[in-house]
C-alpha cells in the first residue's frame, strides 16, 4: 500500500481488495468496519473496500487474524486479458484509438475517472452507473495511466458480450423444460400471449423479419410512429419478445423461454405497440393497449391468457392505486388474463416500485444477474424494491434480466445485449406459458398461477425468513420476494426422499365461506412451503391502500383444532392486513396430514377467488454438492490442447444459481476456450472465459463445463476450480497437469 495516489491521499481512503481466510458473516464485518474498512462488493474471492490512507490504520488491518493480505491489484489483474494480450502481440499496429470500457469501485470513484478523463481532453461516451463503467477510447499511455488511478477496477475492450439466453434460461432452468425433464417437453405452444412494447418484428409483415420471430400475429399501433407495429425502430419490443417466445432459428444459443408461442393462427401473438421510437408513450396509448388486451373480438383468436408488460413509470412508494395499476387489476379481475409486469429500474431504494408494477393482481418480476461467482442470482442494483407504499411485498418472484441477449430488431439474424426488469419479465411469462400448456388449470386462473409459481421459487441462498407475511414485509422480501421462478419444480415433482412434491387448489371465498386443501407431509420432509393469493377489483382512484379484503392463511395439523367461523386456528399463520398474498415457510414439518386454510376475515358477499399453492420439499434445501475433475489426454504433451472437464453433481433437491470458475490459472498457460452443452443438447461457449454459469441443477442429474489450454512450457502445473450455488454453498477442487516435452 505503499503507493498511494495524491487523489487517495485527499479524500483519506482508497479502494483497494482484501483477501479474507473465512467467509463473510456479520461478525466478522463488524470487526472489519472497527478498522474503518467500508465492503463494496465482492470480487471474487477477494472483496472490494474502502480503507483509510492512514498509514497505522492500514498496518492494523493487514495485521487482523481474518485478512490474509489487502492491497491494490496489480495492473496485470485490472487489464482484460484479450486486451492486454492484443497490446502485448499488436502493440505496433495498434493506433491510439482503442475503444475500452473502464469500471470503476463505486459511483464516487466513477464521477472521479469522468472528471479525470475529461480534463486530459480524452472523450467520455457513455457513462452507465449502473454498472459503474464509462466507455472512451483512449491510446495505450492513457490505458497506463488509468492502471496507476486507484479508482479504476477494470479496464476492458469496448466489445459485444455480456451474459445473453445461453447463461439467463440455464439459470432459470428453461433448458430442462425444452428437453421434457422426465416427462414431455413444453413450448407454450396452445397458450395466447398478448405483450404491449415499442414494436416487434414479427413474421411477413415485419419491416425485417428477425429469424427467431417468424410467427403468426395480430397487431395495432397506438403511437404517433409512422412505423407501425411490426416495425419496432427502438429494439426493447423485439427483444422482449424474442426473450419470452423466440424460436432459436438464427442461433438456438438464444432460443427463448416459450418458443412455441405464437407459432399457429389460431394462437397468433396480440402485439400493441404503446411506446414510440424512443421507447416513450402516454398513459392514454398504454391504456388503449389494456384495452386492445381485453377484446375479445380482436385478432379473430381467442382473448390472451397471459400478457407482458415490461415497463411502466416511476415514482416514490406508489400504493398501487394509479391508473395504470388500476386498469390492470380490473383487467384481470374481469378478464381472467396473468399479467406479468417488472418491478422496474429505480433501485436500490426501498419504495421505488413503478407502476403498473404495484398493481395487486399483476405477477410483479424484479431482475437478478445471470452471471458471476457470488453473483449469479443476486439482484441487479439498478432493480426496484418494495415494499409498495402501502406496505405489501412487492416484487413477488425475480428472475435472471442482467444482461440478456436477445434478437436485435432490424436484422434477420442479430442479437444485443440488454438489460433491466423488462428482460427479467419476459422469462417469468414464458415459463408461466409452459405451466400453462402443461396444467391447462392455470389459463384462466391468474390468482393460482402467482401463488404455485412463488411456492415453487427458489429463495435466495435458501432464505427462509422471515416465516410469514403477517409483518411489515422485510429487505430481503422487498428485495426477492419469494425468489427466483423456478420450472423445473414446478412442471414435474420428484417423489422420492431426495425430492420434492407440489399442490394447489383454486375456492371461491366470501363473507359466509372459508376454504381448505388436505394435505400429507411425510416423515423425511425438510421444508414446507405454502402460498395463498387472491384477485379483486381495483381499488378507489387514489385511496391509500389497494387491497381492500383480507384474507389469511392458516396451517393446521393434525388431529385438526376447531376453527371459528373464519377457519382460524392451526400451529401457523400468515395474517397480513394489507397484502393479497400470505405465505408460510415451516423448516423441518413434523410428518403428518395438514389442513391448509383461506380464511375468510373480511372478503365481500360476493366472494373473491382464491389459491393456495405448496411445495413439501423432502431432500436437503442446502444439497452437498459435488465435483468431479477429469483430464483429456491423460498424458499430454506441451504440444497438445488439453481439456479439464468439471462436472457438478446433485444428490438433493435442486441446485440453484450454479457458476463455476477456473480460480487457479498458473504460469505458461493459455485458456483457449470454455463451454457446456445444455440440457436442451444447445453447445454455449466463450473464448478465454474463466467463469460460466451453469446454472440450475435437478436433483440425481449434474452439469459440466469443459475448458481447454494450451501449454507454452512443460511441467507440472497446478489449478483449482470452484463451485458456488445459491443454495449448496462453495466447494473447490485442485487439479495437476504434467505436459511433456513433445
Amino acid at each position: 500500500m505503499d503507493r498511494l495516489s495524491d487523489a487517495a491521499r485527499s479524500r483519506g481512503h482508497t479502494y483497494a481488495f482484501v483477501l479474507l481466510n473465512e467467509y463473510p458473516s456479520e461478525a466478522l464485518e463488524e470487526r472489519l468496519a472497527s478498522q474503518r474498512v467500508e465492503i463494496i462488493g465482492p470480487h471474487g474471492r477477494a472483496l472490494k473496500v474502502r480503507v483509510p490512507t492512514e498509514r497505522d490504520r492500514l498496518q492494523a488491518i493487514a495485521q487482523m487474524s481474518i485478512v490474509e493480505w489487502v492491497g491494490y491489484g496489480p495492473p496485470a489483474i485490472r487489464l482484460a486479458p484479450s486486451l492486454r494480450s492484443a497490446i502485448q502481440r499488436h502493440a505496433e499496429e495498434l493506433d491510439d484509438e482503442l475503444p475500452i470500457i473502464v469500471n470503476a469501485f463505486d459511483r464516487t470513484a466513477l464521477e472521479e475517472i469522468r472528471s479525470a478523463l475529461l480534463r486530459s481532453g480524452i472523450p467520455v461516451g457513455r457513462v452507465d452507473t449502473d454498472l459503474l463503467a464509462i466507455s472512451t477510447v483512449a491510446s495505450q499511455e492513457t490505458i497506463s495511466q488509468l492502471l496507476r488511478m486507484d479508482s479504476v477496477l477494470y479496464i476492458e475492450p469496448s466489445v459485444p458480450g455480456g451474459g445473453g439466453h445461453d447463461e439467463s434460461m440455464a439459470v432459470m432452468g428453461m433448458d430442462y423444460i425444452r428437453t421434457g425433464g422426465p416427462g414431455t417437453r413444453y413450448t407454450g405452444a396452445p397458450v395466447v400471449l398478448g405483450i404491449l412494447d415499442s414494436g416487434f418484428m414479427v413474421g411477413d409483415a415485419a419491416a425485417t423479419t428477425h429469424r427467431d420471430l417468424n410467427k403468426f400475429g395480430c397487431g395495432r399501433n397506438y403511437t404517433d410512429d409512422a412505423a407501425g407495429v411490426w416495425n419496432d425502430e427502438h429494439g426493447h419490443g423485439t427483444h422482449v419478445l424474442a426473450t419470452a417466445a423466440g424460436t432459436g432459428s438464427a442461433d438456438s444459443r438464444f432460443r427463448g423461454a416459450a418458443a412455441g408461442l405464437g407459432n399457429t393462427a389460431s394462437t397468433r401473438i396480440r402485439a400493441a405497440k404503446i411506446w414510440d421510437s424512443g421507447n416513450r408513450g402516454t398513459l392514454a396509448q398504454e391504456l388503449d393497449g389494456h384495452d386492445f388486451m381485453r377484446d375479445a373480438q380482436a385478432c379473430n383468436s381467442r382473448r390472451p391468457h397471459l400478457v407482458n408488460l415490461s415497463g411502466g413509470a416511476g415514482g416514490e412508494n406508489l400504493a398501487g392505486t394509479d391508473a395504470r395499476s388500476r386498469k390492470l387489476d380490473q383487467t384481470v379481475w374481469q378478464q381472467r388474463q396473468t399479467w406479468v409486469t417488472c418491478a422496474g429500474n429505480d433501485g436500490p431504494n426501498e419504495g421505488s416500485l413503478w407502476a403498473p408494477g404495484v398493481a395487486k393482481n399483476a405477477l410483479t418480476v424484479g431482475n437478478v444477474m445471470d452471471t458471476g461467482d457470488a453473483n449469479t442470482g443476486a439482484i441487479r442494483e439498478s432493480s426496484s424494491r418494495g415494499p409498495t407504499g402501502d406496505g405489501r411485498m412487492k416484487p413477488n418472484v425475480v428472475a435472471t434480466g442482467t444482461s440478456i441477449r436477445s434478437a436485435e430488431a432490424g436484422t434477420a439474424d442479430g442479437y444485443r445485449d440488454m438489460a433491466g426488469c423488462s428482460m427479467a419479465t419476459p422469462h417469468v411469462t414464458g415459463i408461466a406459458a409452459t405451466v400453462m400448456e402443461h396444467y391447462p388449470e392455470f389459463r384462466e386462473h391468474p390468482h393460482l398461477l402467482r401463488a404455485f409459481l412463488m411456492a415453487t421459487a427458489l429463495p435466495r441462498n435458501n432464505t427462509a425468513t422471515p416465516s410469514n407475511n403477517t409483518g411489515t414485509p422485510t429487505s430481503e422480501r422487498s428485495t426477492y420476494g419469494l425468489g427466483r421462478v423456478s420450472p423445473y419444480t414446478a412442471h414435474w415433482a420428484h417423489p422420492n426422499p431426495e425430492g420434492w412434491t407440489t399442490h394447489w387448489a383454486w375456492r371461491t371465498i366470501s363473507r359466509d365461506n372459508w376454504g381448505y386443501r388436505d394435505i400429507e407431509v411425510p416423515e423425511d420432509a425438510t421444508r414446507l412451503v405454502v402460498v395463498m393469493t387472491w384477485d379483486e377489483p381495483a381499488a378507489s382512484a387514489g385511496s391509500a391502500s389497494a387491497v381492500d379484503y383480507d384474507l389469511d392463511l392458516w396451517v393446521d395439523r393434525a388431529p385438526f383444532c376447531d376453527p371459528d367461523a373464519r377457519g382460524q386456528c392451526g400451529e401457523w399463520a400468515s395474517q397480513s392486513w394489507v397484502d393479497n398474498v400470505e405465505y408460510v415457510v415451516i423448516e423441518n414439518p413434523p410428518a403428518g396430514r395438514y389442513r391448509l386454510k383461506i380464511a375468510n376475515w373480511n372478503a365481500p358477499a360476493s366472494g373473491v377467488p382464491a389459491a393456495l399453492a405448496a411445495t413439501i420439499v423432502r431432500g436437503a434445501t442446502a444439497p452437498d454438492m459435488e465435483m468431479d475433475l477429469t483430464v483429456s489426454p491423460e498424458r499430454p504433451t506441451v504440444r497438445d490442447r488439453v481439456s479439464i472437464t468439471t462436472t457438478i453433481n446433485n444428490p438433493s433437491w435442486l441446485l440453484s444459481g450454479v457458476h463455476l470458475e477456473t480460480v487457479s490459472l498458473p504460469r505458461g498457460v493459455t485458456l483457449e476456450r470454455v463451454y457446456t452443452r445444455r440440457k436442451d443438447n444447445v453447445l454455449v461457449e466463450f473464448d478465454d472465459r474463466r467463469g460460466i454459469s451453469l446454472g440450475t441443477i435437478a436433483q440425481g442429474d449434474s452439469r459440466e463445463a469443459t475448458w481447454e489450454f494450451s501449454f507454452d512450457e512443460p511441467g507440472a502445473k497446478a489449478f483449482r476450480f470452484r463451485a458456488r450455488s445459491e443454495n449448496g454453498g462453495v466447494i473447490e477442487q485442485p487439479i495437476v497437469v504434467n505436459p511433456a516435452m513433445r
